[in-house]
C-alpha cells in the first residue's frame, strides 16, 4: 500500500513539473519571446509558471503529509480539527454531540475526512512552514537546507505576483512598474523544486 501511494505522489509531482516546463517552453518558443523585446503577455506566461510551480510544491507536501501522518503517533494529530468543525484550521473542542453527525463513518473514515479538510487550508509560504511539516513526518530538515534560499525567493515572488500583480514597491507605495522576470530565473526555481521533491521522495519508505 505504501509503495503504491508513493508511486502516485511521485507520478503526480512529475506530471506537474512537466506542466511547468511546458509553460516555460511556450514562452521560449513564442514569436516575441525569441525577439529582443518579449511582450507583457510573454512575461506573464513566466509569472503563471511561477504560480503553478508553487502549487506543485504545495501539492507534493500535502500528498506526503496525508500519507505519512497516518503512520505517526497520536500527538501529531492534536492540531487536526474534527471534520465539520474546521474554521480555517482553528482547533475547536468537540463533544459527542459533534461526533453524532458522523456516527455512520468508521473511525478511519472520520480521520481521513478530518485530514482532507485540514489540508484544504494549509499553505506553505515560508521556510518555517516547510520545516514544520518535515518535522511532523519525521524528516530531517538538514537534507534540504541548501535549497531553502531559492525556495524562499520562489515563495516571495509568487506572493508578489498573486497579491500585487508583480508590481514593484511596498504595499503602501506600489508603482505601475513590474518586477523584471526571466526564463533563466524560473528554470532555476523549477530545478530547486524538482530537487526538493527527489530528496523528499528518496527519504520516504
Amino acid at each position: 500500500m505504501g509503495k503504491k501511494l508513493k508511486e502516485n505522489i511521485e507520478t503526480t509531482f512529475q506530471t506537474n513539473i512537466s506542466r511547468v516546463r511546458t509553460l516555460i517552453s511556450f514562452y521560449s518558443s513564442s514569436q516575441s519571446g525569441n525577439s529582443q523585446n518579449p511582450s507583457l503577455a510573454d512575461y506573464d506566461i513566466l509569472r503563471s509558471a511561477i504560480v503553478f510551480l508553487h502549487a506543485t510544491f504545495e501539492d507534493l507536501l500535502r500528498g506526503v503529509y496525508k500519507w505519512k501522518l497516518s503512520m505517526q503517533g497520536g500527538e501529531k494529530w492534536k492540531k487536526i480539527p474534527l471534520y465539520g468543525l474546521s474554521d480555517k484550521n482553528q482547533f475547536k473542542a468537540f463533544s459527542f454531540e459533534d461526533l453524532y453527525a458522523h456516527k455512520t463513518l468508521s473511525i478511519e473514515e472520520l480521520f481521513n475526512k478530518s485530514l482532507e479538510e485540514y489540508l484544504k487550508y494549509t499553505n506553505y509560504n515560508k521556510i518555517e512552514d516547510v520545516v514544520a511539516i518535515l518535522s511532523d513526518i519525521g524528516i530531517d530538515k538538514s537534507i534540504f537546507e541548501a535549497l531553502f534560499p531559492d525556495l524562499l525567493k520562489l515563495f516571495l515572488r509568487r506572493h508578489n505576483i498573486v497579491h500585487r500583480a508583480d508590481r514593484k514597491g511596498t504595499l503602501d507605495n506600489l508603482t505601475t512598474d513590474l518586477t523584471p522576470i526571466s526564463d533563466w530565473e524560473v528554470n532555476q526555481w523549477l530545478n530547486t523544486v524538482e530537487n526538493f521533491g527527489k530528496l523528499l521522495l528518496d527519504e520516504l519508505q
